[in-house]
């Protein structure tokens, strides 16, 4: 668990991810990252490799009171992706399977 992704902690959760190790971070912590409008914290956490990125605010709307439009969600509201760090070159988004198949 590295909560914050920024600085340093970026060659950290990458080192972590790069050796197998599973990752959490944050997305919008501490709080004022959100009524700042800070959002490039959710574009580093993503960016990381850190496989688990945590929000408060996984939906618009969630936010808004704290007067803010602050979501983190993946890029064009995707629910997986290949992990920018340790997928596999040949790695697709749009092969993923994003629902468990029935045996």
């Amino acid at each position: 668990m590295v909560n914050d992704p920024r600085g340093a902690n970026a060659a950290t959760i990458r080192d972590l991810v790069e050796r197998g190790y599973m990752v959490r971070t944050r997305s919008d912590e501490p709080m004022s990252t959100v009524k700042n409008e800070e959002f490039s914290r959710v574009d580093i956490a993503l960016a990381s490799g850190a496989q688990m990125v945590t929000t408060d605010f996984p939906t618009v709307g969630m936010a808004a009171r704290y007067d803010s439009d602050c979501v983190a969600e993946l890029p064009g509201g995707a629910v997986v992706r290949c992990n920018p760090v340790s997928a596999p070159r040949n790695c697709r988004d749009d092969k993923l399977e994003t629902k468990s198949s029935s045996r």
